[in-house]
């Protein structure tokens, strides 16, 4: 028996080191019938490992290939140019006090074809009032990776630890390329977990653990809430004292809402072409940095 146990070990030890992707019951096969000596007596158990390591194989390239199924749906929803002129036209009409009447503004999500971030690099240009006829206020930077249960799509904000480094990423976005994990800061305390849901992705931050003082004088706390379709995204960040007390932001009442759009401006033709440039390629198709 210590004999079956040991031979087994090493099989199981040299199967472990193929990849699943290549492997197949012959490969398995052929590996026990190569460590087994006594194959012949136990030629049934042999098969019946094989087809245990098969089963093993078959659910790890099934994780795989869901969790990249998953970020790949959710990142082609993401890209593209998003506006809440609606929403902002809606409350201006209906005479929405100052808590509840939301602010223009438009967004290009650009997914950036960088190889030095595990996951998916985002840059994002977010417009004022003027929307997509006006120039970009400011580019943020987004991560999106798989979550290593699996079980969710992580979401963290990126902060340049040199900006001056990088120059104005609003007029020239080709660096985005080559940022490393090095060049940047992440408060990983705030990082949001998108879910997947029949027809989109819900994502939120875990309760009472965004602390945070980028955007604000004093550290407070953020509780965010996201929802994703292929064609509206929600966002509602609540800000909270420390001591949980709601902070007031105009508009922060309630989430904005933005709908997907087709963008007709672009500052010129020169930074069009590099958004396309540095833009990583999908494989949806319903979606071009070119609309």
């Amino acid at each position: 028996m210590f004999f079956w146990n040991s031979h087994i070990g090493k099989v199981l030890k040299k199967q472990n080191e193929l990849d699943c992707g290549k492997a197949n019951g012959a490969m398995i096969i052929r590996n026990l019938g190569r460590l087994l000596p006594i194959r012949r007596v136990f030629k049934p158990s042999a098969y019946a490992f094989a087809a245990v390591l098969l089963i093993g194989c078959a659910q790890e390239q099934r994780g795989q290939s869901d969790e990249s199924g998953e970020l790949e749906r959710f990142r082609c929803m993401l890209t593209g140019h998003w506006d809440n002129k609606r929403q902002a036209d809606r409350d201006i009409a209906a005479g929405a006090d100052e808590a509840n009447r939301h602010e223009r503004r438009a967004m290009t999500y650009i997914p950036v074809a960088n190889d030095h971030l595990e996951g998916q690099l985002f840059g994002i240009l977010n417009y004022g009032e003027a929307g997509f006829e006006g120039a970009p206020r400011r580019l943020s930077l987004h991560r999106f990776r798989p979550a290593k249960d699996g079980g969710a799509i992580v979401h963290e904000f990126l902060f340049l630890k040199d900006k001056e480094r990088w120059g104005d990423l609003t007029k020239d976005i080709a660096p985005l390329t080559s940022v490393t994990l090095a060049d940047v800061t992440i408060n990983s305390d705030c990082a949001m977990y998108w879910r997947a849901e029949a027809d989109g992705f819900d994502g939120r931050t875990e309760e009472g653990r965004c602390i945070t003082s980028s955007f604000t004088p004093e550290p407070i706390r953020v509780e965010g809430h996201g929802i994703l379709s292929p064609t509206t995204l929600s966002r509602h960040d609540r800000n909270l004292s420390l001591d949980g007390e709601p902070l007031f932001v105009a508009g922060g009442a309630s989430a904005e809402i933005f709908d997907k759009v087709e963008r007709t401006a672009y500052p010129s033709a020169a930074f069009r072409a590099q958004i396309e440039a540095v833009s990583a390629t999908l494989e949806c198709d319903q979606f071009s940095m070119g609309n």
